[in-house]
Order: structure tokens, then C-alpha cells, then sequence
């Protein structure tokens, strides 16, 4: 009976390890995991991403929910085509047209993915490009000239091919598809953290979770090393957004060289946009939520990137300024477990967006009464 507990023991650790070596096996059990009994089902993200990072218990449902806003009432003249390249603090929030004003067809392009946004536009619409950066990502994203250099391009259309290079170029591909499938599956360097998702990311282990990461913070004072807790105990912050080694640091150092060369490179995607056609273009930045709820984080001196790229007298893109707002609300703008904003901070963003929207529908019916 023993060995026989023992291979089965054995068996399940060999499966979960060839399980974890590879990604799309490791996305199809978490995917099987969600739909199956509670017990086996993965609570990382339901409470907030930063509780999933520290497993703190204080803060498992702890997304606070506040009055909402009220959002603007929006007419539904489809005039406008939006496009939006933008990260995790809009599509995980506002990714169908249903959301803004006047808008006939809604097209989203993730910078998480370094995405790039390829179309043709429609002449008889009011073409909307909105470039939305969370404040963590705005100097990666745009240090990448690259990125930068595509981020939109107009869809080709009508170019001949040679379908034999085509050919060429296929099977190349396939064989290094599959010679970095292969290196990957031995070499995978997420392999620690898909083992510790496929094993002990279930809910049966949460009470487990929480009392170890309890007992530390209680009697160490110490946390996940992605997570800070805030001085009053009631919000956690994202390590990197703290970090003055870090791009996303609220606190890294910007010289006025620095961020001379991000307006540059916005104006520069202005510029392009506005030759491939786009009527409107607006740069939104989201302030990382320890900018807002403290900006002196332990003595530290906040950078004011936020500002000073919106405020910069050379900047040529229109911006939508949530600051104002968000230094007023403070925390109620950020859920206390994640690392984004809460429904009342995106609502906030969305009415603010949506009255730009209605102002360019009335100026486009102004101008065609003249």
C-alpha cells in the first residue's frame, strides 16, 4: 500500500512538472481549474492582484466598493470610429464600444503585448486614437524606439507577393517554432512560478497561504517582495511603482533630458497618426496609485512625471487630466488590493473621456451646418 501511494504521489509530481514546462498547458489547467469545484479553483485574481502576490488575509475582498458615479448619458450617433492602444487599466475595464460616446465601432490594441495598431480608416467617420499609458509603463514603452516607430501604421493593401519565398520563409519558421518550443519546454524560465500556480494555486491552500503571510508581516514585518503596505496599513502598493531602480518608480529620477525625449516621441506618434488620417488623437497617463495616495512614500520625492509630460509647452497631443480628480478622491480612486484603479477612479476617467468625445460629435455637426 505504501508503494503504491508512492507512485501515485510520484506520477502526480512527474505530470504537474511536464504540465508546468509548458505555457498552453499550463493556461488550459488553470483554465479547467476555474470551472471546477470551489475547492480547486484559483482565487490568485479574484481579490485583487496584490493580494494574490501577498496573500495577506486583511485584504482578501477587500475591493472596496464606494457610491458610483453616475455616467454620462451618452447619445448614440455612431459617428465616431475609436481606437485605443492601451494597457490593463482600460481593456480590463472598457473594452466594448457600449462604453463612450457617439461610438460606432471600438478598436483596442494592448501594449502589454507591445501590440501595434494596423488599419484603414473610414473617411465618412470621426477616426478617434487614444494612446492610454499607466504612469508604470510609460518610459518603458516608450524608450522602445521600435515600439515606437510602429505603434501605428496603415494597413497594406494591394501588394503583389512572391509565393514561393512565402513558402520559404513558412517552413524556416515552423523549424524555429519548433526548435524554440523545444528549448523552451526544457528551458522554461517561469517554471518555478507555473509549478507553484498548478500546485498550490487552489483555494483549498488559501487558509494556509494567509496565515503564514499573516504571521510574517505580524511578527516580521515582512511581505511578499512584490508588495508594500502602505503606513496606515490600508493599502498595498506594487514594488516597482516604489522602486527608485525602476522604470515604473513614481520616485525614479526623470531629468529634463529624460522626459524632453518622451514628448519628443509622443509628438512623433502624434504626427504620424494625424498623416494617416485620425481626426482627434488625446495621450491619457493614469497615475500609479502611490503617486496620488502618497507621494512622499517614506521620504521619498515623487518625479511629477504625470505633469510634466502633460504640461510640457512642446507636448502637440490634447490630454485627458485625471490628476485633479484623483488628488481629490485619493484612495477611493484605487481598489486597496490591486494594482489599478477602482470602478469609481475608472468611471471617473471614463465621464471625463466620454465629454470629450460629446464635444468633438457637436463640433463635427457645427462645422457641417456652415
Amino acid at each position: 500500500m505504501r508503494k503504491f501511494f508512492g507512485f501515485i504521489v510520484l506520477t502526480l509530481c512527474i505530470l504537474i512538472y511536464v504540465v508546468s514546462c509548458n505555457e498552453k498547458l499550463t493556461k488550459e489547467l488553470y483554465t479547467y481549474k476555474s470551472n471546477s469545484i470551489p475547492v480547486f479553483q484559483s482565487d490568485k485574481w479574484q481579490n485583487g492582484d496584490l493580494y494574490g502576490m501577498s496573500y495577506l488575509p486583511f485584504f482578501r475582498r477587500h475591493n472596496k466598493v464606494y457610491d458610483t458615479v453616475p455616467r454620462i448619458v451618452c447619445n448614440r450617433t455612431n459617428k465616431i470610429n475609436l481606437y485605443a492602444i492601451c494597457d490593463s487599466y482600460l481593456w480590463g475595464f472598457f473594452a466594448s464600444d457600449k462604453f463612450y460616446c457617439n461610438v460606432n465601432e471600438f478598436t483596442l490594441v494592448k501594449t502589454n503585448d507591445k501590440g501595434c495598431l494596423k488599419t484603414n480608416l473610414d473617411p465618412s467617420k470621426i477616426n478617434v486614437l487614444l494612446l492610454e499609458f499607466s504612469e508604470r509603463n510609460v518610459r518603458g514603452l516608450l524608450a522602445d524606439t521600435s515600439y515606437v516607430n510602429n505603434l501605428i501604421n496603415a494597413q497594406s493593401t494591394g501588394i503583389k507577393t512572391d509565393t514561393n519565398k512565402i513558402k520559404a520563409v513558412s517552413i524556416l519558421q515552423r523549424i524555429k517554432n519548433i526548435r524554440s518550443g523545444i528549448f523552451d519546454f526544457i528551458f522554461n524560465n517561469r517554471i518555478n512560478s507555473n509549478i507553484e500556480s498548478n500546485f498550490w494555486d487552489i483555494s483549498l491552500f488559501t487558509p494556509i497561504k494567509e496565515f503564514k503571510s499573516n504571521m510574517n508581516y505580524k511578527l516580521f514585518d515582512k511581505v511578499d517582495k512584490n508588495v508594500k503596505v502602505s503606513k496606515d496599513g490600508k493599502q498595498l502598493f506594487y514594488t516597482p511603482t516604489i522602486d527608485t531602480s525602476n522604470w515604473m518608480s513614481s520616485f525614479k529620477s526623470l531629468s529634463e533630458a529624460e522626459k524632453d525625449s518622451l514628448v519628443i516621441r509622443l509628438n512623433k506618434i502624434f504626427v504620424k497618426g494625424k498623416n494617416l488620417g485620425f481626426n482627434k488623437i488625446y495621450l491619457s497617463i493614469i497615475p500609479n496609485p502611490v503617486s496620488i495616495i502618497d507621494p512622499n512614500y517614506n521620504g521619498l520625492i515623487y518625479n511629477d512625471i504625470v505633469n510634466r509630460i502633460q504640461n510640457d509647452k512642446n507636448l502637440k497631443l490634447p490630454y485627458i487630466d485625471i490628476m485633479p480628480a484623483f488628488k481629490v478622491l485619493k484612495s477611493k480612486s484605487y481598489s486597496p488590493s490591486d494594482t489599478h484603479w477602482s470602478q469609481y477612479g475608472a468611471d471617473t476617467w471614463l465621464n471625463k473621456f466620454n465629454s470629450e468625445l460629446s464635444k468633438i460629435t457637436i463640433e463635427s455637426q457645427a462645422e457641417l451646418k456652415k
